[in-house]
């Protein structure tokens, strides 16, 4: 179609996030979602936006393939996740869920102040200048150093605890800032698209070019 439509529902949204097959968003009314998120058990799509919760204390979506997460700030600052948490992407105690229905606390802690989550993993940004991200580690997007195709709900430590912020992901890599605002990549590089000669990697390396 070749101009822009309105999204059903007349909703105004404080924030927006369009993933592989789904989109969220903030709106004062609550947690909305669409697509494939929406269907269970993630079998066609919800076409328009649908309720996930009335609560209006989140912001900042972020939406992955078949998970979503988003920004709690209420007293603490929280990473809150739903949705398929299978490769340990929405990075909530496996103990008790495999798939979350609603947005829930996850194992980042209560001193988050960036969610970014893409494909099947999650990345956040920690109140003391770190980062780091759970889920899948097939291309080593976690950025903890392991060539290993795994995958955790257990946050890892990205550069082990280097200094590192306004993480953003990609489908199967990750890129953040240092204090002096240069850019280092890590994961799957089958594209160029860490910006570094190396291929691909799970340790944080400086884009070419500074």
């Amino acid at each position: 179609w070749p101009l822009p439509i309105a999204v059903d529902g007349g909703l105004t949204f404080t924030s927006l996030s369009a993933g592989i097959s789904s989109t969220c968003g903030t709106a004062a009314s609550g947690l909305f979602c669409w697509g494939k998120l929406m269907t269970a058990p993630f079998s066609g799509g919800q076409s328009r936006p649908a309720l996930v919760t009335s609560w209006n204390g989140y912001s900042r979506a972020s939406v992955g393939h078949q998970h979503m997460c988003v920004m709690y700030v209420y007293g603490t600052r929280e990473a809150h996740c739903f949705g398929d948490g299978s490769r340990g992407q929405t990075a909530l105690d496996p103990n008790y869920f495999y798939f979350a229905g609603m947005p829930s606390p996850t194992m980042f802690g209560g001193a988050v102040s960036r969610v970014a989550t893409q494909a099947n993993f999650t990345c956040v940004d920690h109140t003391n200048g770190t980062v780091s991200c759970a889920g899948d580690n097939s291309d080593r997007q976690l950025g903890n150093g392991s060539g290993t195709p795994w995958q955790t709900p257990y946050p890892q430590s990205v550069g082990n605890g280097m200094a590192l912020r306004g993480v953003t992901t990609g489908v199967g890599h990750a890129c953040a800032l240092n204090p002096a605002g240069a850019a280092f990549c890590w994961g799957g590089n089958w594209y160029g698209q860490l910006g570094t000669y190396t291929g691909t990697t799970g340790v944080p390396t400086a884009v070419q070019g500074g």
